[in-house]
């Protein structure tokens, strides 16, 4: 691998691990004579999940290690021809083990289940309903993962997905959880102190709040309800639903907010609908993701699940 500072050629990689430790060695030698330039790279394994994922993260471990050594003056790395043959025998390695930790997960157990959601409907929606999920299913273990990316039902680290959004997504089984609908809220101290606001022509006098989810955006309730000339520009921005409804909860403004996840907060107070009923209806925005196998019986229990927990809350 020739740089601006000599050749170098790979003499050898080594891996092991012991008990939760992994060591990566690569060494680097000089074609010059110089010392052998060895790079060693320490990381902590878990079993399970975390191992399995410290495993696909190591060529980019062994590349940022290759890159500190240019930035450290060796110069740019670029592999010999036989140093190239036996990167890609390494990586090749890592993916065989890579798919076996795969294959290991599929004997998890026939009771547990993962499920991923976004954070603010895990923490809105999701969360306050799972002692209910435990009452009717006892034996089923229910993880969630608090995550966006879709890419882990490729490959197996979670059994289904809620999605927020139109959908569906290709090559998943996509289908619709929950409609919603939005309405403004605000706590009740801040309606007090703004004269108990009631028409929607009164919105032109208080701060708004924003969610920078385009589906919750402002506009939409400006186009149904008005006022025509409500300015969009001021008020302070979230990129969380749940920091949008905590905010309006403080007092510091009016929210538009998701019905699915503002409902217990305005039942018990927490929040209100300075409009009453007035509200914009999304269709469906919850979803259902999963890989396009059949589920497991688990899976399939919990889905049934999410339907009836959906069902019992309508929008409106």
């Amino acid at each position: 691998m020739p740089t601006a500072h000599g050749e170098f050629r790979m003499i050898a990689y080594e891996s092991e691990v012991e008990g939760d430790e992994s060591h990566i060695a690569l060494v680097l030698g000089d074609v010059s004579g110089d010392e052998p330039v060895t790079v060693r790279v320490h990381t902590h394994c878990l079993a399970g999940d975390v191992f399995s994922t410290t495993l696909c993260d190591c060529r980019a471990v062994v590349e940022n290690s290759l890159r500190m050594i240019a930035e450290a003056g060796r110069g740019a790395l670029v592999f010999t021809p036989q140093g190239e043959a036996l990167g890609r025998a390494t990586l090749s390695g890592l993916r065989e083990i890579e798919q076996a930790v795969a294959a290991l997960r599929e004997t998890r157990p026939a009771h547990a289940v993962t499920l991923s959601a976004s954070p603010s409907f895990a923490i809105r929606w999701l969360l306050p309903r799972l002692p209910a999920l435990e009452k009717a299913h006892p034996k089923i273990e229910l993880s969630v993962q608090v995550e966006q990316r879709l890419d882990a039902l490729d490959d197996g680290r979670i059994d289904l997905a809620i999605r927020m959004g139109q959908g569906p997504w290709p090559a998943l089984h996509a289908e619709p959880l929950m409609d919603d609908a939005l309405y403004p809220v605000m706590s009740p101290a801040l309606w007090q102190a703004s004269g108990r606001p009631s028409r929607p022509a009164q919105l032109a006098g208080l701060r708004l709040l924003h969610d920078r989810d385009p589906q919750a955006a402002w506009e939409l309730w400006r186009q149904a309800h008005g006022p025509a000339k409500l300015s969009l520009q001021g008020g302070a921005r979230y990129t969380s639903s749940d920091l949008v409804l905590r905010a309006a909860m403080q007092g510091q403004g009016v929210a538009l907010a998701r019905h699915r996840l503002a409902a217990d907060d305005v039942a018990n107070g927490s929040l209100l609908r300075p409009f009453g009923e007035l509200s914009v209806p999304l269709g469906p925005s919850y979803w259902i993701v999963r890989p396009p196998a059949k589920p497991r019986a688990a899976v399939a229990a919990v889905i049934d699940w999410l339907r009836w927990q959906a069902a019992g809350t309508a929008a409106r």
